[in-house]
């Protein structure tokens, strides 16, 4: 019997983050928040951006994830992302600012320019997506 997770989270920009954690609160679009403890069955979801957190003796560690995969299987979760930031890693002024520059990105576009929406969408997305960790 497996008594903890071996986490692993990995970006594609080339960050990586390991721990050894008792579980995983992960927020699934199609499912709504699922809890993955040590013996959980094989899993595997699509993640957006949203937000999850994992429990470590007690202490509650919250993650934003701008979207990915999670596998879990036999004790280990192996989660790959676009980008992911732990709570003590945001930056709440830079944050701040990337909202507001989305903001007045979606405010002056033609929206028959659906690239530059498009992206303006997904930050002002992970702008608020992070902001909910900083509460």
């Amino acid at each position: 019997m497996v008594s903890s997770i071996d986490l692993k989270i990995y970006s594609t920009d080339g960050k990586s983050y390991k721990d050894t954690v008792d579980e995983i609160y992960l927020d699934v679009p199609s499912s709504g928040v699922i809890g993955l403890t040590p013996n959980h069955t094989a899993y595997s979801a699509m993640l957006h951006i949203g937000t999850f957190y994992t429990v470590k003796n007690g202490v509650k560690t919250s993650f934003a994830v701008s979207s990915g995969t999670i596998n879990f299987k036999n004790g280990e979760a192996v989660i790959l992302a676009q980008t992911f930031e732990r709570e003590d890693e945001l930056d709440r002024e830079r944050i701040e600012k990337a909202r507001e520059k989305a903001l007045k990105t979606l405010e002056n576009i033609d929206k028959i320019d659906k690239i530059t929406y498009d992206n303006a969408s997904f930050s002002l997305k992970k702008a608020i997506n992070r902001l909910k960790i900083l509460k």
